[in-house]
């Protein structure tokens, strides 16, 4: 008994658990381990716990706890010669991070644009006089505005009869 209690795992690349059809961790190549099915051919599912300290792996609940469920998202429109909305709506307590105007074709002269929401802020997100519609370009406000339970809003003054583009803006679920 005391040999077998001396034996630390093994000298085999992979090792496999459930007999033949059961997965199987395996060594890849140095210090990287992957979880495989029987085959071979896929990677398979592994569970653990909740992450607690700075060296455990990280499960999907720990992640988004730690740093929000969407990551950073994006809700982006396409802009032409009238105000328009988006379908998607930034969530409440949303943080946003960066509002863009790009300009791919110039507007009409005396055209002004801004980027807001739904709730009636027309510049929440970008201000008219941080942007050239006139200008084939690329415009963007870095930010840290919380953001309310809307959509979001270009709108279009001016009375333009030339002009597109697309309204982006970025925002992430803070962590708890």
């Amino acid at each position: 008994m005391a040999f077998f209690s001396k034996i630390r795992g093994t000298f085999e690349s992979l090792f496999q658990i459930g007999g033949t059809a059961g997965g199987q961790v395996k060594n890849v190549a140095g210090p990287i381990l992957e979880a495989r099915n029987a085959a071979d051919a896929a990677y398979i599912i592994m569970r653990g716990g909740d992450a607690l300290g700075d060296d455990d792996l990280l499960n999907r609940r720990t992640g988004d706890l730690r740093y929000g469920a969407n990551g950073v998202s994006m809700i982006r429109i396409p802009i032409a010669l009238v105000t328009v909305a988006s379908v998607a709506a930034i969530p409440a307590g949303a943080i946003v991070l960066r509002s863009r105007v790009t300009i791919t074709t110039p507007y009409s002269g005396g055209t002004l644009i801004d980027v807001g929401d739904t709730g009636g802020t027309a510049d929440l997100y970008f201000d008219q006089a941080d942007n050239d519609p006139q200008t084939a370009n690329i415009y963007e406000t870095p930010q840290e505005t919380v953001g309310v339970a809307a959509t979001i809003t270009a709108t279009i003054t001016g009375a333009p009869v030339a002009g597109a583009g697309f309204v982006s803006v970025e925002y992430t679920i803070p962590a708890v």
